[in-house]
């Protein structure tokens, strides 16, 4: 598989430096293969998925920081749903019952964050409110 993930997260940040996160992903589907076959054509274009995750922040300065924690996946979209049958199916099945695809995707997520609003202060500014958005 190549996929193009694009998740839109909620995340909560607590005073101890933990977090969690939440929210909907589109997966784009680029290209699949099986050996040398080309079988894009056999899946859907994209699919939707539900992300949460949570961690703590582990360490770093006041520029850039780095955060360690999971996101837990999982499809609300059957990559088949047009066709409702499995692609491939055991050689020896004569009863086979297709099942949908809805595997639960759990990772570990180390991330790197770099804070610009430490990089940018004026000189009536207090250090903690260097940067303001809006």
């Amino acid at each position: 598989f190549k996929i193009t993930q694009i998740p839109i997260m909620y995340r909560k940040n607590s005073d101890n430096g933990g977090y969690l996160e939440i929210g909907p992903q589109i997966s784009l589907i680029q290209s699949v293969t099986a050996g040398d076959n080309d079988v894009t054509s056999e899946f859907v274009k994209s699919s939707y998925d539900l992300v949460i995750g949570g961690g703590q922040y582990i360490g770093g300065a006041s520029a850039f920081g780095f955060n360690l924690g999971f996101r837990a996946t999982m499809p609300l979209v059957d990559i088949n749903a047009d066709r409702g049958y499995a692609i491939y199916k055991p050689a020896d099945a004569t009863d086979y019952t297709y099942k949908p695809y809805r595997n639960l995707f759990v990772a570990l997520v180390l991330e790197f964050n770099l804070n610009f609003g430490y990089l940018q202060h004026g000189p009536n500014c207090h250090p903690g409110t260097r940067f303001k958005l809006f």
